[in-house]
């Protein structure tokens, strides 16, 4: 749809890139200049997890951008832009989601629709798509958050309690 983003994960194959650039995206209604994002794997020290010269496993990704169409009052796609965070578990991408918002125009930010293809988990609000869509629910990719919600309460009129809410956080 008109003022759409769309955002295509990429490895470091160039014929690769430049197919998805220049075939798939306008086949698929791009018609801005494609961005090239990089997403830079660093460890929890902040250091690449491996040489930027390596020959076969680089520590970088490439996260190809663009508009479907022209919406006013969209902010500009940033060229060049690196992400920097560590890599989860093998081939899992980082939650970009609420990142590309920021590039939708207000009016249609509440009204976001997002399809991800070859999906490895489900998001909230997200059709998401592929025969591995399930693979990261499983619990041992997330870790028990602290409570929220209401505390417990007893009063001397009543034995009922207010049970807080577990929730869980991603890995």
């Amino acid at each position: 749809s008109e003022g759409a983003l769309m955002a295509v994960w990429v490895t470091n194959n160039q014929q690769l890139v430049d197919w998805t650039t220049k075939v798939l995206m306008p086949h698929w209604g791009v018609r801005s200049r494609v961005r090239t994002w990089l997403w830079l794997k660093v460890s929890s020290g902040g250091e690449p997890v491996s040489a930027l010269d390596a020959v076969h496993k680089k520590p970088f990704e490439h996260l190809l951008v663009g508009r479907c169409g022209e919406v006013e009052g969209a902010p500009e796609l940033p060229d060049d832009l690196v992400l920097l965070c560590p890599p989860d578990a093998h081939s899992r991408k980082p939650a970009i989601g609420e990142f590309l918002c920021e590039f939708l125009p207000d009016n249609l930010k509440s009204q976001v629709e997002v399809l991800e293809l070859f999906a490895r988990e489900l998001r909230p609000r997200w059709t998401s798509l592929g025969d591995q869509a399930i693979k990261f629910q499983d619990t041992r990719y997330w870790i028990q958050a602290p409570a929220t919600g209401p505390t417990p309460q007893q009063d001397s009129d009543s034995k009922a309690k207010q049970v807080p809410k577990e929730s869980y956080e991603r890995v």
